[in-house]
């Protein structure tokens, strides 16, 4: 396997970064929690009354809304959009007749919020706070934001609370948008206002855990390593307020999730190491809604740590969380999400199989990559789906090398095959080259376990066809094509003296 080509642009197809989720949990700190609903609606033909929610309403509500918000799950803006909607809908759908007796709920509930802004009169800053929950829930950033501005401009005596929903929201929007300034106005709410206005130890321990999620966002969205230190930082003075606190375990997997991101900039064992022990005391104490997405980021660190070739990963268990994760219930990944697990998976199983020369890790990765190419749409994501056809190539031809029963020869041809056809069509050139040096080399190593001929022919015409291109666009790759077509034309010689010897 020595004379392969290894490019990280080709021969292992992945995704640049699969970065972890961050969770987190508390009443009124991150999630959308509305414990009571004072609306005030009005009609053309009635004036303005004030009308008190049942408790019904209020049971309702806790029960739909969850205590973590949306916008900080792993499956992007277009996922979380449903998932309101839904909540949004399943909440109309509880409260039957009532929703229809409130037009302003009913408006905002389904997101027409011109028509609830004119229903709704704000008689106290409290309203505002529950008018602005139910429009984050919408994901109307900008009205939420205003609404509770507006309260703060009348001086209320509920003025931290109020603009810690303001420090929420705003982070939320960042992470949803990708807009830093809320997230930079975030943060400053957070250092600046409202951490020093907190006394209770496991509240401030909520407040400095959401202050790492926007620090967190703030960093990734500026590239600021630093700033990613600082959300590290908070997520760990946070566990030192309330080490036993209500959102420990949500805070473990949010350090955990720094930690690997800090580890992906610049390699870290004892960071990773770190990252696993946080990950490892979060599953062991989290709540079971969140055990899917702390396992999940576990097989991500793990995953991260089995690519040092020193390392003996712990196979089995990836394997083991792998599956928990892509088949919890509900969902947690994206078609997408599971085939780029697999497909990390499948390569440091091919990595530890080469260098160990261990026949059963190389039929595991061919297993996973064909678990990522049963995930992956050829037509939306062709190089995605030729990388994994070169990658399952590649693996399969060492395997038939092995003379590993089931993996032959003919199965990495037709791999390499499906590969080459794409890229061509895409019009991927270096990608081309490389599979083509790559098939080239089976071909080679099929011919000499056959003495055929012919055989060693093709794969002087493969390599030969790479060389062309490499010569212009990767004058390193070319290089190492071009010992590897050495090779390949002094064994024809070999073989064609051989066989004129036997004649």
């Amino acid at each position: 396997m020595d004379r392969w080509t290894n490019d990280p642009r080709v021969a292992k197809e992945t995704s640049s970064r699969f970065g972890l989720a961050v969770a987190a949990v508390g009443a009124g700190v991150v999630g959308l929690v509305l414990l009571t609903f004072v609306l005030f609606s009005s009609s053309r033909d009635a004036p303005v009354s004030n009308i008190s929610l049942s408790e019904a309403l209020e049971t309702a509500l806790a029960q739909v809304v969850t205590f973590r918000s949306p916008a900080l799950q792993p499956d992007g803006r277009a996922a979380m959009l449903v998932q309101k909607r839904e909540a949004a809908m399943a909440l109309r759908d509880r409260l039957g007749p009532l929703a229809a007796q409130e037009p302003a709920l009913f408006a905002l509930l389904n997101g027409r919020l011109d028509t609830a802004q004119k229903s709704v009169r704000i008689a106290s800053a409290y309203d505002v706070d529950i008018a602005a929950s139910v429009a984050r829930l919408r994901m109307d950033y900008t009205l939420a934001a205003q609404l509770l501005r507006r309260a703060l401009e009348q001086g209320p005596d509920n003025a931290l609370q109020l603009r810690l929903s303001l420090a929420d929201i705003l982070a939320e929007q960042g992470r949803v948008t990708g807009d830093v300034e809320p997230m930079r106005e975030a943060v400053a709410l957070y250092q600046d206002t409202i951490i020093p206005g907190v006394e209770d130890p496991e509240e401030l321990a909520l407040v400095t855990n959401n202050l790492g999620i926007a620090l967190q966002g703030l960093a990734v969205q500026t590239r600021n390593t630093a700033m990613l230190e600082e959300a590290a930082m908070a997520f760990a003075e946070s566990l030192r307020i309330a080490p036993d606190g209500g959102g420990s375990a949500s805070t473990k997997a949010n350090l955990a999730s720094v930690l690997y991101d800090l580890a992906v900039i610049e390699p870290s064992e004892t960071l990773l190491a770190a990252a696993e022990t946080a990950l490892r005391d979060a599953v062991q104490i989290g709540t079971t809604p969140m055990m899917s997405l702390y396992q999940r980021q576990l097989v991500s660190v793990l995953l991260l740590q089995a690519q040092n070739p020193a390392q003996t990963p712990p196979f089995d268990e990836i394997d083991q969380l792998l599956q928990a994760v892509v088949y919890a219930s509900p969902p947690i990944l994206t078609v997408n999400q599971a085939a780029s697990l697999y497909t990390k998976f499948g390569n440091v199983l091919a990595q530890h199989g080469e260098i160990a020369a261990d026949s059963g890790l190389l039929v595991r990765a061919a297993q996973a990559y064909d678990a990522a190419l049963s995930r992956v749409d050829q037509t939306a994501q062709p190089l995605v789906w030729a990388g994994l056809q070169a990658n399952l190539g590649t693996v399969n031809a060492g395997l038939a090398g092995r003379n590993v029963a089931g993996y032959g020869y003919e199965q990495a041809a037709a791999a390499f095959r499906a590969a080459l056809g794409t890229y061509s069509a895409q019009g991927a050139s270096l990608h081309w080259a490389m599979i083509q040096s790559n098939f080239a080399l089976t071909l080679e190593g099929e011919a000499a376990r056959l003495g055929d001929v012919n055989l060693l022919n093709e794969s002087l015409r493969r390599y030969s066809a790479a060389l062309d291109l490499l010569e212009d666009i990767d004058p390193a790759m070319a290089r190492q094509v071009r010992q590897n077509l050495t090779l390949a034309e002094l064994r024809t010689v070999e073989m064609q003296l051989q066989m004129s010897s036997s004649n």
